[in-house]
């Protein structure tokens, strides 16, 4: 004998996927209406089923890793180089890093390499207004016996020329040099930006050169 049955099914399955694996939990809903004719004749027949579980199914990313794996080794063959001259120009200019950063000098050896060229038998006088300091440096520089090898001899004065009274035995030349730095900073022009952050300025060489320091 043959059967005729109709079926209507629907499928209702949420799913949620993380990572190399898949998890599925939801319900499973079917049903199916339609005549069944057998051989004891002909009988409506309807039936349903109501399947619940989650279920665990692998997600497949080996093309994935595949594909990764293979632009790790393009990225690296681009940039392994076997030219020689490449390689052994990279190899001089490490050394030659190396070489530097060995060679630079200390404070403390720049200060006596300055002072071992100081001659001690000639001396630069300095006669220094504290309220223009720059303008008498500026003028004891522009004399025809100034050099920058003799030894320092700095007296500062007041508007009308008269002495502090204080001999230089280092403390006034160490005064005289801090507010030179200072006057540099603020008012020479070689310098711009904030206080605590300046920068040379974009012709700072012409600047001097203007001013003839």
């Amino acid at each position: 004998m043959s059967s005729v049955s109709a079926a209507i099914t629907i499928d209702e399955t949420p799913t949620l996927s993380s990572g190399t694996s898949a998890i599925s939990s939801g319900y499973t809903h079917s049903f199916s209406i339609g005549p069944t004719i057998s051989g004891t004749g002909h009988t409506p027949c309807f039936s349903a089923s109501n399947n619940s579980g989650p279920s665990h199914s692998p997600t497949q990313t080996n093309a994935h890793s595949t594909t990764y794996s293979t632009y790790l080794d393009l990225f690296e063959e681009e940039y392994l180089s076997d030219d020689t001259d490449l390689q052994e120009a990279i190899s001089r200019s490490l050394e030659s890093s190396t070489n530097e950063s060995d060679s630079r000098m200390t404070l403390e050896r720049i200060m006596e390499q300055i002072g071992s060229r100081v001659n001690n038998d000639s001396t630069v006088r300095f006669n220094i207004i504290r309220r223009n300091v720059w303008d008498g440096t500026s003028r004891a520089m522009g004399r025809s016996n100034f050099s920058p090898e003799k030894k320092v001899d700095v007296k500062f004065t007041d508007d009308y020329g008269t002495s502090e009274g204080a001999v230089d035995n280092g403390g006034p030349t160490q005064e005289f040099f801090r507010l030179c730095l200072h006057e540099i900073k603020d008012k020479i022009g070689i310098f711009e930006g904030p206080s605590n952050a300046k920068v040379l300025t974009c012709n700072s060489k012409g600047t001097l050169l203007i001013n003839s320091y």
